[in-house]
């Protein structure tokens, strides 16, 4: 027979397992809370200017403006022009940060125009492209185009590299019209997403006028002098732009081309 110290023991160690069972089914279910954070990309500071230009009777000015965005990630704003404008211009925009544009417009500038009155010209944002992971298997077509009734303004662009491994060769085999060396620029930047020093911003007429020297190790030169083209490449080195490192081509005041090197 056993003891009542034995029996004791028994019942509180029934006890509690059945308290803590109980306490399980009781106790409330864990509940998961999302929280949705949103990413945008807002368009503020607008300004026009509209003035004589130096080519009487024509008139010019700037148009400006500001895109902030919230996404963690680069981002392709597609601007569109409103009013007696048509088209767009596509902008890339970094995380978390304000890119102030700047459009110049009249003869000769950025958007070539020759008018004798001031126009009127609004802006929307009408698309918003967002890069969830590098291209896979390259080359990708980002498919950046203009607005409605406007032109494509994507460049088609193939990445291989030189016989000898030393340079990647970005060969343009489409560019929808061409484009002035001093109005093309490049910006490189590295896995992390910081800009390279020296190659920031860097128009393609500084990096021809380096001719077999070339600029920071970014190497071009062009088929029709002055200007960039289908069938022109652009050569860099596989030593100072690695794997991962992004390419940013704009034209004008449109990005035409982003793209990882790989």
């Amino acid at each position: 027979m056993p003891s009542i110290g034995t029996i004791l023991v028994v019942v509180l160690v029934v006890a509690g397992i059945g308290g803590f069972a109980f306490g399980y089914l009781v106790h409330p279910a864990t509940t998961t809370v999302t929280r949705v954070v949103p990413q945008t990309v807002a368009l503020t500071g607008y300004g026009f200017s509209c003035g004589p230009s130096s080519q009487a009777p024509y008139l010019e000015g700037l148009l400006q403006f500001n895109l902030t965005s919230t996404y963690s990630t680069d981002v392709v704003a597609s601007v569109a022009y409103t009013g007696n404008w048509t088209g767009d211009t596509n902008q890339l925009v970094h995380p978390n940060s304000t890119k102030h544009v700047a459009v110049t417009w009249g003869p000769g500038k950025m958007q070539n125009i020759q008018v004798t009155q001031c126009p009127t010209v609004g802006l929307v944002i009408w698309l918003v492209q967002q890069d969830l992971v590098p291209c896979p298997n390259p080359p990708c077509d980002a498919g950046l185009i203009s607005g409605p009734g406007g032109t494509p303004t994507a460049w088609g662009v193939n990445i291989g590299k030189s016989g000898d491994q030393s340079n990647w060769t970005l060969t343009f085999t489409s560019i929808p019209s061409s484009a002035a060396t001093s109005s093309v620029f490049i910006t490189i930047r590295n896995a992390a997403g910081a800009a390279v020093t020296g190659a920031t911003n860097v128009p393609f007429s500084q990096i021809a006028s380096g001719g077999a020297s070339g600029y920071n190790a970014m190497y071009f030169s062009p088929n029709t002098a002055g200007s960039v083209s289908t069938g022109d490449v652009l050569r860099l080195s596989t030593v100072s732009y690695p794997t991962g490192y992004q390419v940013s081509l704009v034209s004008g005041t449109s990005v035409v081309y982003t793209h990882a090197l790989q």
